[in-house]
């Protein structure tokens, strides 16, 4: 008998399990909180080290409230945090400085900036620029 029960009770679980209803909203569904968040293309090709340069970007429809951060890449990595905060995402636009960790400098071809912009409830919807040139 304790059997049988045991079976109904998961059968049953396993019933409305698979019965969820579906995402039907953009707040419900994960894959819609950033569409619409965008970088407007960079200005320049190639930025000298110790440049100000202007990253905007679009909220379009996406759920993004605040502006985290800007990271300098290459193809080994992240090179340097540029910026860290929390700027309204309504801004649309943050300079920073590009500079490098001490004792290092531009050696390779190819950077780009990996952009952050924080929803209210989570995940962060995260942008990359296009490829840019560094020189001394």
């Amino acid at each position: 008998m304790y059997i049988l029960k045991y079976l109904i009770a998961l059968a049953a679980s396993f019933f409305v399990a698979t019965q969820a209803a579906p995402l039907t909203t953009r707040d419900e569904d994960p894959f819609a909180i950033c569409d619409g968040f965008a970088l407007d293309p960079l200005t320049v090709s190639t930025i000298k080290v110790g440049d100000s340069v202007a990253v905007k970007w679009q909220l379009g429809g996406s759920l993004v409230v605040n502006f985290s951060a800007i990271e300098l890449f290459n193809s080994s990595g992240l090179i340097k945090d540029l910026y860290v905060g929390q700027t309204p995402a309504t801004e649309l636009s943050k300079t920073v400085e590009v500079v490098f960790p001490e004792n290092q400098g531009p050696n390779e071809n190819e950077y780009w900036f990996r952009i952050w912009g924080r929803t209210s409830k989570g995940p962060d919807c995260i942008l990359i620029s296009d490829q840019f040139h560094m020189e001394e």
